[in-house]
């Protein structure tokens, strides 16, 4: 892949640090760690998968999740697949929630546990655009993230999932940040990255001791997130 060391597009960062180093843990979460040869590699399966699905360029798909690993599998799959992310914070009134899928058109919508699952498919008939429900954990109500990484993407070969990456360019549309009352904040991958770069000089000189708090489903929070990535910075997300 080119331009290793000078990423464009947010989904370049996983490559970046598996071609710096494979071992490198990127996230901690309790006792489990995610390095960067697994982060790329199931970032990839994630993107294939969801092409297969009919993802297309442009589509809007929307998390809603606490900080971990998870979240950044989820969000790196998307945009390696074309896509663009809506996190949404936890707590929205089913009405806001329904409002964000609206302006916003989602197609699909991460959750972190089965409970918000269930929740969510209550709005499924409600939410004109909103098709599929995916869960980081196992749930009965719908599939699950393991799945999709374990999907046989018989229809999707990575020779078409290339060829999808080299349409996206650093002014494609990266983050949709819902603002409330129908209306949203679009970034670009250009915008995330050059704010990202900007932080990694506000960031500690070592890794930090304390555990990233700062929700990833805010511009503050994600950017920071991106920022210890480029320094190659291991993140250990608070247990619950």
């Amino acid at each position: 892949m080119k331009h290793l060391e000078a990423p464009t597009r947010l989904f370049d960062i996983p490559h970046l640090l598996f071609h710096r180093r494979p071992k490198q843990v990127c996230f901690r979460l309790g006792t489990a760690e995610l390095t960067a040869t697994t982060y790329c590699q199931q970032a990839e399966c994630l993107a294939l998968s969801l092409l297969q699905r009919g993802l297309r360029r442009g589509d809007v798909v929307a998390l809603v999740s606490d900080n971990q690993p998870e979240w950044n599998l989820a969000s790196m799959g998307v945009l390696a697949a074309g896509g663009a992310m809506l996190p949404l914070p936890k707590g929205l009134t089913a009405e806001e929630y329904l409002d964000a899928f609206a302006c916003t058109q989602t197609r699909l919508l991460f959750v972190d546990s089965a409970d918000l699952c269930r929740r969510f498919r209550l709005l499924l008939p409600q939410a004109d655009t909103l098709r599929s429900l995916v869960c980081f954990s196992p749930c009965e109500d719908c599939v699950s993230l393991a799945d999709y990484l374990h999907s046989e993407a018989a229809s999707a070969t990575a020779s078409q999932l290339r060829r999808r990456q080299n349409l996206i360019t650093t002014d494609d549309i990266s983050t949709v940040y819902y603002s409330g009352n129908g209306t949203c904040l679009q970034l670009t991958h250009r915008q995330q990255l050059l704010d990202a770069q900007a932080a990694t000089a506000t960031l500690p000189t070592r890794e930090a001791a304390e555990p990233f708090c700062t929700p990833l489903c805010t511009q503050q929070g994600y950017m920071l997130n991106l920022a210890y990535q480029l320094l190659g910075r291991p993140i250990t997300y608070p247990t619950l």
